[in-house]
């Protein structure tokens, strides 16, 4: 985070499962590193549960001082460049593998005029890597692209990587909106 030259704060989501000496080895390790934080237990307690959070990060955009944000890449960069940049710089990778059909994507949307969208990284969750059992921060790994989703309307690149489901989009009123309870009949 430090790469966008922005103050941060570290939000130490609570779930039930977590133990209190999770917990507080967290804290201290933020507190060793100089890092604002705060608990927050907004699944288990809802907006009382984030109030700490919310009022952590007032008080540091109040003493931030103004600074220039840092971009990861540059939109004229080609998009195997804004892959790589955010795969190195973000998740640490070592290098980027390609698919043959992400391969053939990029060429395709390069053709197409695709170049100057965003790219949005879908990966695992529980790693900065494409591989969940690559607990925490690793380096070096390689990030492998198994294929490119296209987002025309919003100008995104979503290369996705390693094993994981994306969300489908929902209309502005999704069906469970117009359900009806039945009386069993």
């Amino acid at each position: 985070m430090k790469n966008f030259n922005k103050d941060v704060v570290i939000a130490i989501n609570h779930f039930e499962s977590d133990t209190p000496n999770e917990i507080e080895t967290l804290k201290a390790w933020c507190k060793e590193n100089s890092y604002p934080f705060a608990f927050t237990d907004g699944f288990i307690k809802g907006q009382e549960g984030c109030i700490e959070l919310a009022r952590k990060v007032l008080s540091v955009l109040e003493n931030s001082k103004e600074t220039k944000l840092n971009f990861t890449y540059n939109m004229n960069d080609s998009i195997k460049t804004k892959i790589e940049k955010i795969a190195k710089n973000i998740y640490r990778a070592g290098s980027v593998e390609y698919s043959e059909l992400a391969e053939e994507q990029i060429k395709e949307y390069e053709k197409r005029g695709y170049n100057d969208f965003y790219v949005c990284i879908a990966k695992t969750p529980q790693s900065l890597s494409d591989n969940a059992k690559l607990m925490n921060v690793p380096e070096n790994h390689t990030l492998h692209v198994k294929r490119i989703n296209l987002s025309t309307g919003a100008r995104f690149l979503v290369p996705i990587t390693g094993s994981i489901l994306t969300m489908p989009g929902l209309p502005k009123v999704p069906a469970a909106v117009k359900m009806e309870e039945s009386d069993g009949d």
